[in-house]
């Protein structure tokens, strides 16, 4: 079951992260809407089972933290390959500010990702304790409660695996964000002035970032492992 659910889930964030490569940004916030109206209204009727719609929402978040972690990787290559060639500042700060702000549109829709998936697991665990009390079967009821707890604890790994890759992004935004707006208004040489140093924090922000990110895709995978399972 494991090594089955493993290759389908991989298989499902290939697929989810091919689409995300083709959605414009207007396409890609349209959809987000579409889905959690759907989604949410499915659930509601029973149409479709939380645990599915969890995995669903966990694949969709993790082709997200990719997404952001690759614009995030792109503006910085683009700020640490700033000139001092007055030639060609203005068309590197125009890509900066470019990709800035596709990295901050990004990431405000992980953010919201990681909120849905967060929302669906605490109804989910709430759903399964209420319905602990419908069994008649003594150990059929302790074995699911068990299994509960087992859920719950891996995915409060998964919930702080998730909340600290974005804690790691946000610093790295504010750095691009800075950097982007001041050399916006300051076009010239003289403000790559002391640059340097700039880059060099952003780029130990980008390795925690990418550390992050991919050990919170890692515990995405456990996660979505023990409740195929269960």
């Amino acid at each position: 079951m494991i090594i089955r659910f493993k290759t389908v889930f991989l298989i499902g964030l290939c697929l989810v992260l091919s689409a995300c490569s083709t959605l414009s940004k207007m396409q890609a916030s349209a959809l987000e809407k579409v889905n959690s109206v759907k989604n949410d209204a499915l659930v509601q009727v029973g149409a479709k089972n939380k645990h599915d719609l969890l995995l669903e929402r966990l694949q969709e978040t993790v082709a997200l933290q990719e997404e952001t972690k690759q614009y995030l990787l792109d503006a910085y290559d683009v700020l640490s390959g700033m000139s001092d060639d007055a030639t060609e500042l203005n068309a590197q700060i125009d890509a900066l500010t470019e990709t800035y702000a596709q990295s901050d549109d990004v990431a405000k829709s992980l953010k919201k990702q990681m909120k849905a998936v967060d929302r669906l697991a605490k109804g989910l665990f709430i759903e399964w304790r209420r319905e602990l009390r419908q069994y008649d079967n003594k150990n059929l009821r302790t074995k699911s409660a068990e299994n509960l707890k087992k859920t719950k604890q891996q995915y409060q790994a998964l919930h702080t695996a998730m909340k600290k890759s974005y804690q790691s992004v946000e610093p790295l935004l504010s750095l691009l964000h800075d950097n982007q707006l001041y050399l916006k208004h300051n076009r010239s040489v003289a403000a790559m002035e002391g640059f340097q140093q700039e880059v060099e924090s952003a780029g130990n922000h980008m390795d925690t970032m990418i550390e992050d990110i991919e050990l919170s895709i890692e515990e995405s995978q456990a996660f979505a492992e023990v409740i195929d399972v269960h």
